[in-house]
């Protein structure tokens, strides 16, 4: 069964938090920013996007919210230079609040959500059980649990005391770059696992866009095959309902600033 949930009542009830100064304006910049408050650190007062797309925009507001996106192809073409002044404190969340409510003022943004069944991979213990180690407790550390390298096309990833949250982060990135390669149907990832402890263990998986880097080197196993040999850990692809971001209108160029 599908059905609608419409987002313009809920732009339209939550117009603050806004950006307390915002000017978009037709960008001549021939590269192209991909967001505006994706990594946008809490704090920060002046934030600017050069030669953005409204598709961009959109993908960066509502990233998070839902998991695919129907956008029109004309949304790409037209790029703009973005600068934006947040209120004190805001954060990531905060400020793609503003951005979405900023694309229903100035583009006239109208957007719906789209329940459906969609490919999903399912993250699940094996059947032969679980590899990693559970431990009393996470590490000191607040900002410990995992350390990452990559080398000779390969992501190495050490868990010390980590929950399920830090693990699945390494499963997450080795199935998009599977994904871009043709590897993988989807990118779509969710833990059923049911594992609320923390756990030692290492993962070591072979990066797909890079798997001929060095052929010098011995390739380590796929992640999905990794998963399974060196956590216990195992994907199962289905489907499982999921949210598409539609437009349902929008102007092509904004309300003058």
């Amino acid at each position: 069964m599908r059905f609608w949930t419409p987002l313009l009542a809920l732009q339209l009830a939550a117009q603050t938090p806004s950006f307390e100064v915002a000017s978009i304006r037709p960008s001549q910049s021939s590269v192209g920013s991909s967001g505006l408050c994706y990594g946008i650190k809490t704090g920060t007062e002046h934030v600017q996007a050069a030669g953005i797309s409204l598709a961009a925009m959109i993908i960066d507001a509502y990233q998070g919210v839902v998991d695919r996106f129907e956008i029109p192809n004309w949304a790409s073409s037209s790029r703009f230079d973005v600068n934006v002044k947040t209120p004190p404190n805001t954060n990531a969340a905060a400020c793609k609040q503003m951005l979405r409510n900023l694309l229903a003022e100035r583009f006239h943004l109208v957007t719906a959500v789209e329940t459906v069944d969609m490919p999903t991979y399912i993250l699940k213990v094996a059947k032969t059980g679980l590899k990693l180690k559970p431990v009393d407790g996470p590490p000191a550390d607040p900002g410990g649990g995992a350390s990452y390298k990559m080398e000779n096309g390969r992501s190495h990833w050490i868990f010390r005391g980590a929950p399920m949250a830090r693990i699945v982060i390494p499963v997450q990135a080795g199935i998009a770059i599977g994904a871009r390669a043709g590897l993988f149907g989807t990118d779509r990832l969710i833990d059923e696992t049911g594992l609320t402890g923390y756990y030692d263990g290492e993962l070591e998986f072979q990066n797909s866009s890079q798997a001929n880097a060095d052929d010098r080197f011995p390739q380590a196993p796929s992640i999905d095959v990794a998963l399974i040999e060196q956590t216990g850990l195992t994907l199962e692809l289905r489907k499982a309902p999921g949210n598409i971001l539609r437009i349902r209108s929008s102007d092509r160029t904004p309300t003058e600033n």
